[in-house]
Protein backbone atom coordinates (compact mmCIF):
# COMPACT_ATOMS: atom_id res chain seq x y z
CA UNK A 1 0.00 0.00 0.00
CA UNK A 2 1.03 3.55 -0.56
CA UNK A 3 0.17 6.81 1.93
CA UNK A 4 0.54 10.05 0.09
CA UNK A 5 1.45 13.27 2.75
CA UNK A 6 0.64 16.99 1.47
CA UNK A 7 1.93 19.52 3.97
CA UNK A 8 3.44 22.59 3.93
CA UNK A 9 6.01 23.27 7.12
CA UNK A 10 4.51 25.20 9.79
CA UNK A 11 6.03 26.50 13.08
CA UNK A 12 9.99 25.89 14.00
CA UNK A 13 11.41 22.58 13.63
CA UNK A 14 10.24 20.76 17.02
CA UNK A 15 6.76 21.97 16.20
CA UNK A 16 6.71 21.04 12.43
CA UNK A 17 5.24 17.28 12.17
CA UNK A 18 5.33 16.83 8.16
CA UNK A 19 9.32 18.00 8.23
CA UNK A 20 9.88 16.23 11.52
CA UNK A 21 8.47 13.01 9.65
CA UNK A 22 10.52 13.66 6.26
CA UNK A 23 13.35 14.24 7.99
CA UNK A 24 13.17 10.72 9.96
CA UNK A 25 11.46 9.09 7.63
CA UNK A 26 12.57 9.98 3.86
CA UNK A 27 15.14 7.98 2.81
CA UNK A 28 15.25 9.83 -0.66
CA UNK A 29 14.84 13.36 -1.19
CA UNK A 30 13.82 14.96 -4.91
CA UNK A 31 13.96 18.26 -5.49
CA UNK A 32 13.12 19.92 -8.82
CA UNK A 33 15.97 20.93 -11.36
CA UNK A 34 15.81 23.00 -14.28
CA UNK A 35 17.85 24.34 -17.04
CA UNK A 36 19.12 28.10 -17.83
CA UNK A 37 17.07 29.19 -21.09
CA UNK A 38 20.77 30.87 -21.79
CA UNK A 39 23.38 28.40 -21.30
CA UNK A 40 21.19 24.97 -20.40
CA UNK A 41 23.07 24.19 -17.18
CA UNK A 42 20.88 22.38 -15.17
CA UNK A 43 20.38 23.61 -11.64
CA UNK A 44 18.53 23.34 -8.43
CA UNK A 45 17.02 26.97 -8.12
CA UNK A 46 17.86 29.27 -4.21
CA UNK A 47 16.27 32.15 -3.35
CA UNK A 48 19.32 33.59 -2.79
CA UNK A 49 19.81 33.73 -6.54
CA UNK A 50 16.27 35.86 -6.93
CA UNK A 51 17.85 39.51 -7.36
CA UNK A 52 16.32 43.16 -8.25
CA UNK A 53 17.30 44.46 -11.66
CA UNK A 54 18.28 47.64 -10.17
CA UNK A 55 19.60 46.35 -6.83
CA UNK A 56 16.42 47.60 -5.06
CA UNK A 57 15.64 46.14 -1.46
CA UNK A 58 12.44 48.06 -1.54
CA UNK A 59 9.84 45.04 -1.00
CA UNK A 60 7.08 47.44 -2.38
CA UNK A 61 8.92 48.85 -5.41
CA UNK A 62 10.29 45.45 -6.20
CA UNK A 63 6.61 43.82 -6.28
CA UNK A 64 5.16 46.73 -7.77
CA UNK A 65 7.86 47.77 -10.89
CA UNK A 66 8.44 43.46 -11.25
CA UNK A 67 12.20 43.71 -10.25
CA UNK A 68 12.70 40.36 -9.56
CA UNK A 69 15.03 38.09 -11.79
CA UNK A 70 16.67 34.89 -11.26
CA UNK A 71 20.20 34.71 -11.69
CA UNK A 72 21.82 31.76 -13.36
CA UNK A 73 24.49 30.18 -11.63
CA UNK A 74 26.39 29.20 -14.49
CA UNK A 75 26.40 31.94 -16.99
CA UNK A 76 24.47 34.79 -14.93
CA UNK A 77 21.60 35.37 -17.13
CA UNK A 78 18.46 36.95 -15.11
CA UNK A 79 15.20 34.67 -15.99
CA UNK A 80 12.16 37.16 -16.39
CA UNK A 81 9.55 34.36 -14.51
CA UNK A 82 8.47 33.87 -18.47
CA UNK A 83 12.04 32.27 -18.91
CA UNK A 84 11.53 30.79 -15.11
CA UNK A 85 8.17 29.24 -16.28
CA UNK A 86 9.74 27.46 -19.61
CA UNK A 87 12.68 25.96 -17.39
CA UNK A 88 10.44 24.73 -15.16
CA UNK A 89 8.52 22.77 -17.40
CA UNK A 90 11.53 21.61 -18.55
CA UNK A 91 12.84 20.73 -15.31
CA UNK A 92 12.90 17.03 -13.89
CA UNK A 93 13.10 15.66 -9.88
CA UNK A 94 16.95 14.61 -9.23
CA UNK A 95 17.24 13.00 -6.29
CA UNK A 96 19.43 13.32 -3.62
CA UNK A 97 20.79 9.88 -3.82
CA UNK A 98 20.28 6.76 -5.53
CA UNK A 99 16.28 5.70 -4.71
CA UNK A 100 16.67 2.39 -5.76
CA UNK A 101 15.18 -0.10 -2.70
CA UNK A 102 13.87 3.20 -1.27
CA UNK A 103 10.57 3.07 0.53
CA UNK A 104 9.63 6.53 1.71
CA UNK A 105 10.55 9.28 -0.67
CA UNK A 106 10.40 13.55 0.06
CA UNK A 107 9.24 15.67 -2.42
CA UNK A 108 10.74 19.32 -1.54
CA UNK A 109 8.92 21.82 -3.63
CA UNK A 110 9.80 25.74 -2.47
CA UNK A 111 7.58 28.65 -3.85
CA UNK A 112 9.64 30.05 -7.04
CA UNK A 113 9.44 26.65 -8.43
CA UNK A 114 6.09 27.19 -9.20
CA UNK A 115 5.05 28.37 -12.15
CA UNK A 116 2.27 30.38 -10.17
CA UNK A 117 4.57 32.30 -7.95
CA UNK A 118 6.23 35.88 -9.19
CA UNK A 119 9.78 36.11 -8.76
CA UNK A 120 9.19 39.69 -7.44
CA UNK A 121 6.31 38.48 -4.71
CA UNK A 122 9.31 35.93 -3.60
CA UNK A 123 11.58 39.03 -3.34
CA UNK A 124 8.79 40.79 -2.45
CA UNK A 125 7.95 38.87 0.52
CA UNK A 126 12.03 38.20 1.94
CA UNK A 127 12.37 41.84 1.96
CA UNK A 128 9.09 42.95 3.76
CA UNK A 129 10.14 39.95 6.35
CA UNK A 130 13.53 41.53 7.55
CA UNK A 131 13.64 42.48 11.37
CA UNK A 132 10.21 41.12 11.91
CA UNK A 133 10.48 37.39 13.71
CA UNK A 134 7.06 36.55 12.49
CA UNK A 135 7.45 37.44 9.19
CA UNK A 136 10.59 35.70 8.75
CA UNK A 137 9.23 32.38 9.96
CA UNK A 138 6.34 32.96 7.48
CA UNK A 139 8.74 33.04 4.73
CA UNK A 140 10.61 30.11 5.97
CA UNK A 141 7.60 27.88 6.14
CA UNK A 142 5.38 29.35 2.76
CA UNK A 143 8.41 30.33 0.75
CA UNK A 144 11.31 28.59 1.28
CA UNK A 145 8.98 25.34 3.13
CA UNK A 146 11.40 24.82 5.55
CA UNK A 147 10.81 25.09 9.53
CA UNK A 148 11.89 28.59 10.88
CA UNK A 149 15.04 27.93 13.05
CA UNK A 150 15.38 29.87 16.53
CA UNK A 151 18.89 31.95 16.36
CA UNK A 152 19.74 32.81 20.11
CA UNK A 153 23.18 34.31 20.55
CA UNK A 154 24.77 34.29 24.08
CA UNK A 155 26.72 37.51 25.10
CA UNK A 156 28.71 38.75 27.75
CA UNK A 157 26.55 40.68 30.91
CA UNK A 158 29.65 43.22 30.85
CA UNK A 159 29.95 43.88 27.56
CA UNK A 160 26.00 44.23 26.88
CA UNK A 161 26.11 46.88 30.33
CA UNK A 162 29.08 49.09 28.74
CA UNK A 163 27.19 49.41 25.10
CA UNK A 164 23.95 49.85 26.85
CA UNK A 165 26.01 53.29 28.98
CA UNK A 166 27.92 54.46 25.85
CA UNK A 167 24.57 54.06 24.16
CA UNK A 168 23.22 56.26 26.05
CA UNK A 169 25.82 58.74 27.18
CA UNK A 170 27.24 58.51 22.95
CA UNK A 171 30.33 57.52 24.39
CA UNK A 172 32.50 55.52 22.29
CA UNK A 173 34.57 52.60 23.65
CA UNK A 174 36.98 50.18 22.92
CA UNK A 175 37.39 46.51 24.05
CA UNK A 176 40.96 46.67 24.37
CA UNK A 177 41.02 45.31 27.95
CA UNK A 178 44.88 43.99 28.97
CA UNK A 179 45.68 42.58 32.11
CA UNK A 180 48.29 44.47 34.69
Amino acid sequence: SKVFRFSKVRGFENESTIWRDAVAEGQVWYQWQVPCAACGTMQLMDDERIVALNKSKDAREILKEDLARYECESCGYHWTDQARRLALGRGEWVPNRNPEGASSVVFHLRAWESPLIPLSRVLHEWFAAQGDPYKLRRYDNNVRAVPAKLVVSETNEANVSLLYQALCWSVSFQTRYQPA
